[in-house]
Formats: structure tokens, C-alpha cells, sequence
């Protein structure tokens, strides 16, 4: 045989096992994309997709200080069924979603986005603003105000630390208020009011603050109390409930200034008159709570109900519900059955509505476990559904996917 005829059928053998290769591929592919493995949600443009059957938001981006260069993002909308999308944005860092009962906003740094509760398309209005985002609450008008952090400025011949506001109740135009970003916000009759533990001058005491943040009188002083012995911390990044003008906010107090050991206490503060006081958080028996530990809460502004306020120790996932009468812990839960602990997580955080408390827990890229939007009533505390998510997205909030990670998430009011 001659050697271009030995050639032509080695190449032909060669292509042939090319196509059966190709077979198998494909096959594996397919068998990946329908639950066995890795599945990869399409990405779309806002105006490609709505909340028809979406649960929760995600949001994902780079981290804070990588914005900037990256300049990409994504909202991940997870539906009932387990499946999700992906919302493609400019990103944001340390972005907050807001899902109130008109329907889902976030903003990225060029553009705000919104998603009518309806299922309709979502609407993008250019709108630019910094790389990093502090706080976003909805006011009682049903408008949302966001603050995000500019950092610090020369202000008068001081350096000052900028916080930019954006109050959607009447258009997009953004002021600034003199501020560092605040720990926690809180939406009252009165107006919004952001927490804050100031350090005035170094060495100096400090200072508990909330600082109205509203339009019309974002220039007034605001209230300012002596933090009892320089030991209390607000320990929460998100929003707190405001009932009757008084806001509640969670945070520790050290027992010892050498030591981790620290009691849970509630902030109790009127926005109207400046009367302020402290509730210890009360085991059942009515001994106060001691724990040795400086982990975060995860708590909301829809944590108050009916004298009852939930929230959630980050430390564990556990969630507590306080008789805010008496500080008295009523009731408990791990959702997870203490199955994780911290050292594997990356991102935990609860969301409430009306009936229902969402936990999520996102394990880190060491640790890519199968893991759930868990969902439980919220007078019982006992789990009604569980939601688990594809390992693609799991990997894509830890940061093992594209070097993104999760920065906030939210839920929908309207789950029933």
C-alpha cells in the first residue's frame, strides 16, 4: 500500500475516534447540565428576565477594592424549583439587594436595577455612583435609600470620610453626608438613621451615634450618646427594625477588657425624645447570656414582630427569637443541626418576611458541600422547605468560580 494511502486511512481512524470522543463529551455535558454535576445557568441582561417563580436574590461580585478593575457582576435569581438565572452587572462591592412587596432593587456602579413584582422584564436606569456600597433600606414611602462609601476626603482642610446617599423618593440625585459607613440602618416615621460606635479623636471615649440620613434634614446633628464604659459594639452590617420611632439594634458588651467573654444586649432608642437604654439578653431560666465569642448577628428590619425579635448568631446559625419585654430567650434553632461550623463558612446571613425566616449558608472554596436556602415558619421556627442549590452557583458565590464572591442576598415578600 502506498504511503498517501496509509496517511488517508490513519487520519480517517483519527477523525473517527475524534467523533466518538466528541459523542462522549457531549453526553457527559448533558448528564453535568441536568443535575449530576456541575450545571451552568445562562446569563442574561436585566431586561431578558423577571421573578416569575424567584424565591431569592444574590447578589455576587469581586471583592471591594477589585471593583474597579473587574467590572463585572452578577445577581443570581434562584426559583422554586432549584434552578436559577443570572443577571449580568457592572458590580459593586460589598453590594446590597432590596426586595420589597413592589418588587427587587439593586444597583451596580453605573446603573440602578429594578424588577417589578408582576414577573415583568426588569427596567436599568443609568445612574452612576462609587465602587462600594454601605447600606439599603426601603423608607416608609416604599422608596429605597442606599448610601454608598466615597472614602476620605479633604473637607474644610480635614480628612473626612464621604458617604454618598441616594434617595429614590424624589429622583436619582445623589448628596453627601460627613460620615464613616454606618453599622446598621433603621426606617422610621421620622425619617432613616443610621448606627454608628465613633472614636471622636484617637484615645478619646466613643460614642454611640444615629445619625439621620434623610434628605430634608441630613444636615442636622442627629443624636449622640456616651457609650456605657466603651464597651458596647454593634455588631451587625445590614438593617434594624424602628417601631413606634424607636430603634432596636443588637450588639455585645465586654465583660472584661483582657477577655472574649461579652453578654448580648438590645439597644433601645426613641428617635424623638433621645431616651435611650440598654436590654440584656436573658437565657430562659433569666440569667444574663454570656458567650465568648465577637461574632457578628445577622438581623433585619423586619426582625420585630408582635414584641418578638429574631435574629441570627453567625458564629453557629443558630437562631434566637427574644421576648423584647423581658430579654428572655423564647425559642432556638440551628437550621443545619450544628452539621457545619464557622471555620467552614464563608457568607451566612437570615432574611424574614411576614411568615417565614431564610437562612443561607455558603460554605468556603476549601469546603464546596452541597448547600440550601432553608426556609422555616416563622411562630414555630420548624423548617417547611429546603432549597438546594446547584453546585455551579455554589462555586461561583464562594469564590472557586471566577473569583467572585457572595455579598449580600434577599427574599421574596410575597413567598407563600
Amino acid at each position: 500500500m502506498a504511503p498517501e494511502q496509509l496517511l488517508y486511512r490513519w487520519r480517517g481512524k483519527v477523525d473517527l475516534l475524534l467523533r466518538h470522543l466528541l459523542k462522549i463529551s457531549l453526553f457527559f455535558s448533558f448528564i453535568l447540565s441536568t443535575g449530576c454535576g456541575p450545571a451552568h445557568s445562562e446569563v442574561l441582561s436585566a431586561d431578558q428576565t423577571g421573578l416569575k417563580d424567584v424565591v431569592a436574590a444574590i447578589a455576587i461580585n469581586p471583592e471591594y477594592d477589585k471593583v474597579h478593575d473587574r467590572r463585572t457582576g452578577y445577581v443570581a435569581l434562584l426559583r422554586n424549583n432549584g434552578s436559577y438565572s443570572l443577571v449580568h452587572t457592572k458590580g459593586m462591592g460589598l453590594q446590597k439587594l432590596l426586595w420589597t412587596k413592589k418588587g427587587l432593587f439593586f444597583s451596580d456602579y453605573e446603573n440602578d436595577y429594578f424588577f417589578n413584582s408582576n414577573g415583568s422584564t426588569g427596567i436599568v436606569t443609568p445612574n452612576r455612583k462609587t465602587y462600594i456600597q454601605n447600606q439599603i433600606i426601603e423608607q416608609k414611602n416604599g422608596k429605597p435609600l442606599a448610601t454608598f462609601d466615597e472614602g476620605f476626603d479633604n473637607v474644610s482642610g480635614k480628612l473626612k470620610n464621604i458617604l454618598q446617599v441616594f434617595d429614590h423618593t424624589d429622583g436619582t440625585q445623589p448628596y453627601q453626608i460627613i460620615h464613616f459607613p454606618f453599622h446598621a440602618v433603621a426606617s422610621c416615621d421620622t425619617g432613616v438613621y443610621g448606627l454608628d460606635l465613633e472614636n471622636l479623636m484617637l484615645n478619646s471615649h466613643e460614642r454611640l451615634t444615629l445619625q439621620r440620613i434623610s434628605r430634608k434634614i441630613s444636615n442636622e446633628k442627629g443624636l449622640s450618646i456616651a457609650n456605657p464604659d466603651d464597651r458596647f459594639t454593634p455588631v451587625s452590617d445590614d438593617t434594624m427594625p424602628c417601631f413606634n420611632n424607636v430603634v432596636y439594634g443588637i450588639g455585645i458588651t465586654s465583660q472584661k477588657e483582657d477577655s472574649y467573654a461579652a453578654s448580648w444586649e438590645i439597644l433601645k432608642w426613641n428617635t424623638l425624645t433621645g431616651e435611650n437604654s440598654f436590654i440584656p439578653i436573658k437565657e430562659p431560666s433569666g440569667k444574663t447570656l454570656i458567650v465568648e465569642t465577637s461574632e457578628p448577628f445577622s438581623y433585619k428590619a423586619a426582625s420585630l414582630n408582635n414584641g418578638i425579635l429574631t435574629f441570627m448568631f453567625n458564629g453557629t446559625g443558630t437562631i434566637y427569637q427574644i421576648e423584647l419585654s423581658t430579654g428572655k430567650i423564647i425559642r432556638t434553632v440551628r437550621p443545619d443541626n450544628g452539621k457545619h461550623t464557622h471555620k467552614d463558612l464563608l457568607f451566612h446571613e437570615m432574611h424574614l418576611t411576614d411568615r417565614h425566616i431564610f437562612t443561607l449558608f455558603t460554605p468556603d472554596s476549601k469546603h464546596s458541600w452541597q448547600t440550601s436556602l432553608r426556609i422555616l415558619d416563622r411562630k414555630t421556627l420548624r423548617q417547611v422547605k429546603e432549597i438546594p442549590l446547584q453546585r455551579s452557583l455554589v462555586e461561583l458565590l464562594n469564590g472557586k468560580n471566577q473569583r467572585l464572591f457572595q455579598t449580600s442576598f434577599a427574599v421574596n415578600p410575597n413567598y407563600s
